[in-house]
Order: structure tokens, then C-alpha cells, then sequence
């Protein structure tokens, strides 16, 4: 790119050499008088040691993260064919992987590509075997490197079921998506109460919790068993307490503070904490919105 800002930026190609291919270089200009002195070059990236699945570096132990290394030398893991049923990135690029096994707890994946301007960190999460027919998408998401000069990273959070081996490919939205990058893994610790059987008591009020979090917490329902409070995601994730009525008019209120990632539930059963003995009292939602509220 020779442009009007006095910049000369030298044309730049990359793409995966497939071995005992002739390749045939030619360098020239635009037009006839663009035409002078040059320079040029060839090289070439080491392949990363955990470029193809099978080779997936193993994560024994959380927390896990790993700084600076990068995708530069990393090949293509799909073609026209082969399975991708992560569609989200180009099956062209360029990624590396790691595994490692869930433990039944909730797991944060953040995934950071230092390539500004070429596009996107993605995380792919896959489950199964790495042969393209019993590797199967459990997840996706993007970071965003946008005009404002942010490169947010890629974060996923998720309910990583024990012995369930997972699969992560770290790579970019297209195939000039490469560089450096930094992938941590980490926990939440499960809290006390995080099932209704260890629903913590309220034995007198006024009663206040402050400052507790529900990130480690476990999804109470699935799309089977009974929610019959269908104001929340069943897949929502939260944390329990009992308290045994006497007679008065009674005041809950529960903010949770995470603006803009969704509002706050609170839900109010009856019955036992069994599937079929527990009944919706009621629910009603917070409001987290645009407004910074």
C-alpha cells in the first residue's frame, strides 16, 4: 500500500506451502512505470507443537494460562469437507488446540489474540474424538477487535461435566487472524448452597447477604426435570436459601450486579426440593439496562 499518508507498506502474503509444491513468484507493480529497486523476502513459522488436534496440549491442573506464545506457524484443521460444525470462523484459518477433562464445575476459557485490525480471537469448544466425524461443536464465541482501538478477548463460561473431555481450538476468524496470544483457564468454586437440598436457612430476620456470588454456581434444571418458573433460562445458574413463613407480609430483594449481561431472578418455590413436590410460588425480575441502572 503506497498511499497519500507518505506510507510505502510492502505487499504480504501467507498461506500453508504444501510440501513438494512448486511455487512461482512474481513481483512486479500495478502498472508499467510502477517499477524500481526492491526488496524481498521468504521465511517461514515453526509449527507449534499443538497444531492438530491429536496433538492437543493437555491442561492436568486449573488455574492454567499460558502468555505469549502464538498461532503464526499453525495450519489450517479444516477444509471444504471435513467437519466444522463451528461455523463461526472461516474454516481456513489457523488455530491451535488444547484439551483437558471437566471436573463438574463451572469453567472460564479467555482467549486473547494480539492481532489488531486483522480480525477476531475465536474459541471453539468441541467434545468427543478428534476424527471429523465423532468431533462434535459444544460451543463458540468471539473477542472484538474493533475501530475503537479495543481487543477484548474471548470468554466462555460453562458447566464442564466430570470426565467429559473437551477440546479447544484457539485461532482467528479467517486465516490472517495469527499472532501471539494469551488463554487462561480457571474455576469458580461451587458455593454451599448451590442445590436446593442445601438451601442455606434463614432462621430470623431481618436477614442480609452481601458481596456473595452465584459465578460458581450450577444450573438447577435441565429441559426435562421441573421449572415450572419459565420467567428464567432453564440453564441459568444460582444459588438457594430456605425460610419458614410466620404469618407477616414478607420483603425479598436480591440485586445482582452484572450490568448488562442479563437481569436479576428471583424465584420462590414451595413444596420439597424433588422434581415433582416443587411448585412456582413466584418470580419477578430485576432491570439492568441501557441506562446504567
Amino acid at each position: 500500500d503506497s498511499n497519500w499518508y507518505g506510507e510505502n507498506l510492502p505487499a504480504v502474503y501467507e498461506f500453508l506451502a504444501e510440501e513438494g509444491e512448486t511455487y512461482l513468484v512474481l513481483l512486479s507493480g500495478e502498472n508499467f512505470n510502477a517499477a524500481g529497486k526492491y526488496d524481498f523476502k521468504v521465511s517461514e513459522y515453526p509449527i507449534p507443537s499443538n497444531d492438530k488436534c491429536e496433538d492437543a496440549q493437555p491442561i492436568d491442573s486449573l488455574p492454567f494460562a499460558a502468555k505469549g506464545l502464538s498461532t503464526l506457524g499453525a495450519t489450517p484443521d479444516f477444509d471444504q469437507t471435513t467437519n466444522n460444525d463451528c461455523m463461526t470462523f472461516n474454516w481456513y484459518s489457523r488455530g491451535v488446540w488444547y484439551r483437558f477433562v471437566g471436573r463438574g464445575t463451572i469453567t472460564r476459557l479467555e482467549y486473547q489474540l494480539h492481532t489488531q485490525d486483522l480480525g477476531d480471537s475465536v474459541l471453539s469448544i468441541f467434545t468427543g474424538s478428534c476424527g471429523d466425524t465423532d468431533r462434535k461443536c459444544f460451543g463458540t464465541t468471539l473477542g472484538d477487535s474493533n475501530w475503537y482501538g479495543e481487543n477484548l478477548p474471548a470468554v466462555y463460561e460453562f458447566l464442564a461435566e466430570e470426565g467429559e473431555t473437551y477440546l479447544v481450538l484457539l485461532s482467528g476468524e479467517n486465516f490472517n487472524a495469527a499472532g501471539k496470544y494469551d488463554f487462561k483457564v480457571s474455576e469458580y468454586p461451587i458455593p454451599s448452597n448451590d442445590k436446593c437440598e442445601d438451601a442455606q436457612p434463614i432462621d430470623s430476620l431481618p436477614f442480609a447477604a452481601k458481596g456473595l456470588s452465584t459465578l460458581g454456581a450450577t444450573p438447577d434444571f435441565d429441559q426435562t426435570t421441573n421449572n415450572d418458573c419459565m420467567t428464567f433460562n432453564w440453564y441459568s445458574r444460582g444459588v438457594w436459601y430456605r425460610f419458614v413463613g410466620r404469618g407477616t407480609i414478607t420483603r425479598l430483594e436480591y440485586q445482582l450486579h452484572t450490568q448488562d449481561l442479563g437481569d436479576s431472578v428471583l424465584s420462590i418455590f414451595t413444596g420439597s426440593c424433588g422434581d415433582t413436590d416443587r411448585k412456582c410460588f413466584g418470580t419477578t425480575l430485576g432491570d439492568s439496562n441501557w441506562y446504567g441502572e
